[in-house]
């Protein structure tokens, strides 16, 4: 007698890779985990993610001081441009917003704190 395929794969023991499925609404089911479990949970997060796309990079939340070194490198063409425009009595801000340049850009630019590219 022959068995069907489906029958015979049920009947193998092989386990069947599963794929879990996150609930509809995580922010109600995470509501539902004690403190413990939301522990257990962000450790294996943080694991599987590290195990997937290396190590996390670390915080670098406090900011350098500017110097010349962080400056930013515009063309020498827009240098000039932004020079200019502030020679012709246009303000800093319509500069920057004209150029597409933050506004400490365009005074790095006038007081000549730039590297030129």
């Amino acid at each position: 007698m022959k068995r069907s395929s489906a029958s015979a794969s049920r009947e193998d023991n092989t386990p069947r890779p599963s794929r879990y499925v996150l609930p509809q609404n995580l922010d109600a089911a995470l509501r539902q985990l004690s403190d413990a479990d939301i522990d257990k949970l962000a450790t294996a997060v943080l694991e599987e993610r590290t195990r997937r796309k290396g190590p996390l990079a670390p915080d670098n939340s406090h900011r350098k001081q500017p110097d010349e070194t962080n400056s930013p490198a515009l063309p020498q063409g827009k240098l000039n441009a932004v020079r200019a425009a502030f020679k012709a009595g246009i303000t800093p801000n319509r500069i920057a917003r004209e150029f597409g340049l933050s506004r400490s850009d365009v005074k790095s630019a006038l007081n000549g704190r730039t590297k030129d590219r």
